[in-house]
């Protein structure tokens, strides 16, 4: 049983490039590359947007800063080359019997020659038992590498470098700006502005406190005390400084000029308070996306809400070779027109209002390819009653006028550019049809009287016991006499925004209150023969038993039951009728779904019988509900609630008929049974609710990992993109809801928001089928507390009328930009949206598969237990995804990740292969190379990768 995982602990940054020792920290960059950026970061803080800035030689200006230019290599030392910003050693003092492997030298057997031998304590060929070390080293048995010799030291213009064991060139030159110091390029104190002086150790500009430079590891880490390493520690950062989990190190808090803003770490100026918006995605040089690739940009929440932003493209970093000045108008993201294949763009965004301009953002950079495959369905799922929802008073079991309600008109255009922003392409509108309810529209035309209070569960009603199919709740509109149409205006606005509408399709079971005001010529159950049980040609399905209908009194009692309900009392006409689940009783249990009634569609289920020529009259009844919502309001698909209770031949018919109307129509499948035959149906995708499962059974302890791959191994290649991948809905418990041991996963929460951080990533990549993201996942909600019927079971109520604390703080009064979210819940989201975003990746949007762990689960490979992994990619395209999880407990881990040559192949990888980390726990997708390496090694030596604890990672290969 693989151990069970604690509440995942805040996490911290940590990879290593390739071709390191198993388990080794990251190879230390030269400071020539370090030093290089923070002149230049040092510089912009005094820049405006269009100031030239001066960087060194050999580097050029991207997304701000000074970065190495491969095509100007910096000066490196002899023996030494530029490789991902920093000098490496080409031809390092490898002993015989080694090789050079990456930036290490490994033993190699056959390398030996007559006289000699390979040493494995040594890892070298020794004559006479002398080791190979370089000068002023000695071999360490213990620590089995050369370390320093006491007493020695390094040649002139050279340095010791302790990671390497060897003496290494010091520096020829260091950049404009900075200054020899020992063996470092550092930036002289005169540079540090006020309030800050130079560290030696780590040559930054850092406050000025008494405790932040005396740190012998420097400001932001800490010795490890099992490696005597500096490591990470946020904890660290003194007054004046904060944590930069990118860097693993303190910096200096910007201080900005009054009415200038913070962008990327450097002060812009602002115009008329308006600042910058901060680009997210796509990250900073990202490869390989679509000509669609949308892009995203947060506000600052100081914004009007009425301001609009205008998007700059460029085909080179200065701006001067234009694409194009576009109107995004009020949205939060933009879709470029006229990208083409093979190219690198250049992109920044600024705000405007009352005709005034504020400073362009920070240029971001990213490169597309040749992409032909449809954009992968992300669907949020946004419950009407909750959201935007941000005045009730959250009184346990209260009315709409004192908890209050979400209406169709709070769901306006800015509300709808934010879920865009967000990531998603179709917005399944949760709970719209009329439910049985406990409040009182008797005042309507025509009236809605409340509902009998012994069919009730919850005083607003379930979204699932539905009253009449053809009409929307009016609970939502601002006019509930003109409810319809305030329907149709926000299926109007959704489809001007570029998205798609999803609504309910509940065709397994109604309400036992059903009948509908709009079309009352289409009621249910008129001309059932009561007197069988089955008929083909009934709506229903009646008890035989001489019985009135008995109504549990469960926990929850609304006010006003007495447990009967006069249509179903047993009199002539009044038979009882089978209850939703299949219940075949008089008296219904409190569990069950007493409040429904079953649907017959010519399938007896206690026997098995199928009677469906001549079609039953249920098939064309709910043939009319469909095509009322596809052809008279516009909308585009449908969830179908508990899929599965209904014969899958209705289906067939039904979905045939449904796409004449609308060839694009999609269909979801909420089912945990007969996935096949649903899919063969004619269903887009269904439920793959055994994912789930084990993933939150790795967290409680009731599963292992092994069982996880096993699972997603024996998922059919042709059916991968039609499964629907969650960690949350409204049937499951939320993410951050309480994490219960050893019980089965829908019984328990996964214990804290952070879960999702680390396990989204491998839910939502693993196949490239539907995401559905549940509203104020991104937000962490804990669903805690008791609303009314639901109790506190970790879900947000749909049985009350309810706010929803962290929506509220979202959407801030209609605004939508999360201006009121506590630090946590915005970087959470933050998250959320940058990992929806990758998902459009085309390696993402492939159907290309290739688990990895039995791969690297070998004898002697560096793949401890607690890693698993998987790539992603589109056959041929020359480009993959490794995706990798650390499901260690407690613990950073690294990893060896070796590709199969079949995987290589099917990828259609290139001879030299570039591998960049794009993706990150934190959510960082800036794209951050890990250097290249010959295509053979991917199957031989494979990348090396470290993980923080309960973190995960993204490498691009290419």
């Amino acid at each position: 049983m693989f151990p069970a995982l604690l509440p995942p602990p805040a996490p911290r940054t940590g990879e290593t490039a390739f071709g390191t020792s198993a388990g080794s920290p990251p190879l230390r960059s030269t400071l020539l590359a370090l030093c290089t950026l923070a002149v230049c970061a040092l510089a912009l803080t005094a820049c405006s947007d269009d100031d030239t800035i001066a960087c060194g030689e050999g580097t050029t200006l991207e997304d701000g800063q000074c970065v190495p230019d491969a095509l100007a290599p910096p000066s490196c030392g002899e023996g030494t080359t530029l490789r991902d910003g920093r000098c490496v050693r080409t031809e390092p003092p490898c002993g015989a019997g080694t090789v050079l492997r990456g930036d290490a030298c490994v033993p190699d057997a056959e390398a030996c020659g007559a006289g000699t031998t390979l040493d494995p304590d040594r890892r070298a060929c020794v004559p006479d038992d002398q080791a190979l070390c370089a000068t002023g080293t000695a071999w360490d048995n213990a620590q089995n590498r050369c370390v320093p010799a006491d007493g020695v030291s390094c040649g002139e213009g050279t340095r010791l470098d302790e990671d390497a064991g060897a003496c290494v060139p010091l520096p020829a030159d260091c950049p404009d700006g900075t200054v020899p110091d020992g063996d470092r390029c550092v930036i002289p104190d005169t540079i540090c502005g006020e309030g800050t002086l130079r560290d030696p150790v780590s040559g930054r500009c850092v406050a000025d406190t008494p405790t932040g430079p005396s740190d012998p590891c420097g400001p932001g880490t800490r010795p490890d005390p099992e490696t005597g390493r500096c490591t990470p520690d946020p904890d660290a950062c003194g007054e004046g400084t904060s944590f930069n989990p990118e860097t693993g190190t303190c910096t200096p808090d910007v201080r900005c000029r009054p009415g200038d803003a913070v962008m990327d770490g450097i002060c812009v100026p602002a115009t008329d308070g308006l600042r910058a918006p901060m680009p997210t995605a796509p990250g900073h040089g990202a490869r390989g996306l679509s000509t669609r690739t949308p892009l995203v940009w947060q506000l600052d929440p100081d914004l009007p809400r009425d301001a609009t932003f205008t998007v700059q493209i460029a085909r080179d970093a200065s701006f001067q070779d234009l694409l194009g000045t576009f109107d995004a108008g009020r949205s939060f993201d933009f879709v470029p027109p006229g990208l083409t294949d093979d190219n690198t763009w250049s992109w920044r965004v600024r705000a405007e209002h009352s005709g005034q301009q504020g400073p362009f953002s920070t240029p971001r950079s990213f490169t597309t390819i040749a992409d032909d495959d449809p954009r992968r369905a992300v669907v949020y799922q946004l419950v009407i009653r909750h959201f935007a929802n941000t005045e009730g008073a959250n009184l346990v079991d209260g009315t709409l006028e004192e908890n209050g309600v979400g209406r169709f008109a709070d769901i306006d255009d800015r509300a709808i550019a934010a879920l865009r922003a967000k990531g998603a392409t179709h917005i399944w509108l949760t709970g719209v049809l009329r439910q049985a309810t406990g409040t009182d529209w008797s005042d309507l035309d025509p009236p809605l009287p409340p509902d009998d209070p012994d069919l009730l569960k919850g005083r607003a009603g379930s979204f699932f016991a539905v009253r009449d199919y053809f009409d929307v709740s009016p609970d939502y509109a601002l006019d509930p006499d003109n409810r319809r149409e305030e329907f149709r205006d926000l299926v109007d606005r959704i489809h001007d925004a570029g998205l798609q509408v999803l609504i309910d399709l509940v065709p397994n079971h109604v309400a036992r209150s059903y009948a509908s005001v709009v079309r009352p010529d289409l009621d249910l159950g008129l001309d059932d023969d009561q007197n069988m049980f089955f008929s083909p040609q009934n709506h229903f399905f009646w008890v035989q038993e001489d019985c009135a209908l008995e109504l549990p009194a469960g926990a929850w009692q609304f006010p006003g039951r007495d447990g009967t309900f006069p249509p179903e009392d047993g009199s002539p006409g009044r038979r009882v009728r089978v209850t939703g689940n299949n219940v075949i009783s008089c008296t219904p249990s409190a569990n069950d779904w007493y409040e429904t009634v079953k649907l017959n569609y010519g399938y007896e289920f206690t026997t098995g019988l199928r009677q469906f020529d001549p079609i039953p009259p249920t098939w064309t009844f709910m043939d009319e509900v469909i095509r009322h919502w596809q052809e008279d309001f516009g909308v585009d698909g449908f969830r179908v609630d508990f899929a599965h209770f209904v014969p899958t031949e209705f289906y067939a018919w039904a979905i045939e008929r449904a796409r004449d109307r609308n060839p694009d129509a999609l269909f979801i499948a909420e089912a945990y049974e007969n996935l096949e035959g649903l899919l063969d149906a004619g269903f887009d995708a269904v439920y793959e609710d055994d994912t789930y499962d084990l993933l939150k059974g790795i967290y409680n302890g009731s599963h292992d990992k092994f069982e996880l791959d096993n699972h997603l191994a024996s998922i059919a290649p042709e059916r991968r993109h039609q499964y629907v991948r969650y960690l949350e809905n409204h049937d499951e418990r939320r993410i951050a809801s309480p994490l219960l041991m050893g019980v089965e996963p829908d019984d328990s929460g996964f214990g804290t928001a952070d879960a999702g951080r680390h396990l989204a990533p491998v839910s939502y990549l693993v196949g490239n089928g539907p995401v559905l993201f549940h509203n104020a996942q991104s937000l962490g909600e804990e669903g805690a507390g008791v609303s009314g019927f639901s109790g506190d079971n970790g879900r947000t109520s749909i049985f009350d009328y309810w706010s929803v604390p962290t929506l509220a703080r979202w959407a801030r009064d209609g605004r939508f930009d999360g201006g009121a979210l506590t630090p946590g819940e915005r970087d959470l989201h933050e998250y959320y949206r940058r990992l929806l975003h990758l998902l459009q990746h085309p390696a993402a949007t492939g159907d290309g598969y290739w688990g990895l762990d039995f791969h690297n689960r070998t004898e002697g490979s560096n793949y401890p237990d607690g890693v698993y992994a998987f790539a992603r990619f589109a056959p041929g395209q020359q480009q993959l995804l490794v995706v990798a999880v650390n499901l260690t407990p407690d613990a950073d881990t690294g990893a060896t990740i070796r590709l199969p040559a079949a995987l290589i192949e099917a990828a259609g990888l290139p001879e030299d292969v570039r591998v960049t980390r794009i993706f990150d726990e934190t959510g960082n997708n800036t794209a951050r190379p890990q250097g290249t390496l010959p295509r053979s090694a991917l199957e031989t030596t494979g990348i090396d990768v470290l993980i923080a604890n309960q973190g995960n990672g993204v490498w691009l290969l290419d």
